[in-house]
């Protein structure tokens, strides 16, 4: 009996860690929805925060009208000279295919708005299990589901990921977590044969990550600062600290 137990083991944790991760996701849904009535009010949808996310939405209206190209100028800035728009369209763009997705037109802006007040809970959402494997893989199994309730309660990732504030700022974290997997992914050695995938997946996600916000260079700042003490450490060891 006891081979039968053994091999049942691993398959009883797996169930129960993703009854947890479960659990912790429903636990970040409703905090996240619970400004819903400050959103979606009887005057029409109002977002949270700072005036950023009305622009989001105004660009996704564009978007959707000039589908699918991509404005870069926003004849109404600096009227009537017009100016350029300085941040990337990633996050704009994914507010319009969604609404696309659902049936939205340009014509429709309390639906499109309605829309990209949805949209940066979807970003919350995929953070809780990106944040519980990345956890597990470096801390270990025990590690992944306190790590993800704690991202699903932290103040500073519900300020961009609850209802109503649709920032790129949401995306950004995301792509940072998804960055630093593969970034692991490539000197964990798991796949001696097959590193040019794991980097192939970082350099992927790094451009998405430039693609939604110029200021995901900060996410790279701690993987370079990491990369380059593993070499000097590397390199003292393989000396034995001689220059």
């Amino acid at each position: 009996m006891a081979p039968d137990v053994q091999l049942r083991h691993p398959r009883r944790t797996r169930v129960a860690w993703s009854l947890a991760l479960a659990a912790v996701m429903a636990v970040a849904l409703a905090v996240r929805l619970l400004p819903w009535g400050q959103v979606f009010t009887p005057e029409g949808v109002r977002f949270l925060g700072d005036s950023d996310p009305y622009y989001h939405a105004l660009r996704a209206r564009r978007i959707l009208a000039e589908w699918p190209r991509l404005p870069w100028r926003d004849p109404e800035m600096d009227y009537p000279a017009g100016a350029d728009i300085l941040w990337p369209p990633l996050f704009d763009a994914v507010i319009a295919a969604t609404a696309r997705l659902v049936g939205a037109t340009a014509e429709q802006p309390e639906r499109v708005a309605g829309v990209a007040a949805v949209v940066p809970v979807l970003f919350g959402l995929a953070l809780i299990p990106s944040v519980a494997l990345l956890a597990r893989r470096l801390l270990g199994g025990g590690a992944g589901i306190p790590s993800a309730f704690f991202v699903a309660l932290l103040p500073a990732c519900l300020r961009f990921s609850s209802i109503g504030t649709a920032d790129q700022h949401v995306a950004e974290l995301l792509f940072a977590v998804w960055m630093t997997h593969a970034f692991i992914a490539t000197w964990s050695g798991e796949e001696p044969d097959g590193r040019w995938r794991p980097a192939l997946l970082l350099a992927g996600v790094t451009v998405l990550a430039f693609w939604n916000w110029q200021g995901s260079a900060l996410a790279l700042l701690p993987l370079v600062l990491f990369a380059g003490l593993w070499c000097v450490a590397t390199v003292e060891g393989a000396t034995g600290g001689r220059a």
